[in-house]
């Protein structure tokens, strides 16, 4: 798919998987939870064809039984262990070339993220990227809950028509939340979903 990204004013990004390349500690982490519990362990193309939002769905077709326990248990507990490996991540390939670039046409740029606010802050500054942009948006729940509603507040207070912006991400979910906000999607095969899924 060609962008021609001369029609734009502001690029809005995904963090995890967009950005940054972690979905190899994703797999690694929640199949150390599987095995707790005595679940069978997923290779990476079945993550890729599993993992989805909304959160809750996405672990209950891993066999996550929310009768023995709580989701936010296991949320928390997933994102908390999370949290204290993401820094072993690097950026994606020429993700830092790209945000100069774009930044050397006069775009202005932002991350809207399904990630916790005070984590996207920590990971966004350790990777000395937080320069290339005039927000880092993310949320205030440890559930990946709440993603397009921080969009569209976040549309009207930037004040920018929705046909200038394009939204880069790497799941399903970042092209919905793009057409809840208005805006164009890109989305790179290169993160939490394999590109047949993002080509449906």
């Amino acid at each position: 798919m060609k962008i021609d990204i001369s029609k734009y004013k502001h690029i809005i990004w995904d963090w995890n998987g967009t950005l940054l390349d972690d979905c190899q500690l994703n797999i690694d982490l929640i199949n150390e939870f599987l095995l707790k519990r005595n679940l069978c362990t997923v290779t990476k193309d079945q993550y890729l064809d599993i993992f989805g939002f909304p959160i809750y769905d996405y672990y209950c077709k891993l066999g996550f039984d929310f009768e023995a326990e709580f989701f936010e248990s296991i949320s928390n507990a997933f994102v908390d262990t999370y949290d204290s490996r993401c820094f072993t991540c690097r950026l994606q390939r020429d993700a830092e070339a790209v945000l100069k670039a774009f930044e050397n046409r006069g775009l202005t740029q932002s991350i809207l993220s399904a990630y916790y606010q005070d984590s996207l802050e920590k990971a966004v500054k350790h990777h000395g990227i937080e320069k290339y942009f005039i927000r880092l948006i993310g949320l205030e729940n440890k559930h990946a809950a709440g993603k397009a509603e921080n969009g569209k507040r976040w549309i009207k207070e930037l004040g920018c028509n929705p046909g200038k912006v394009l939204f880069i991400g790497d799941t399903v979910h970042d092209f919905e939340v793009s057409q809840v906000i208005g805006c164009d999607c890109l989305l790179v095969a290169s993160g939490h979903q394999c590109r047949k899924r993002l080509e449906a």
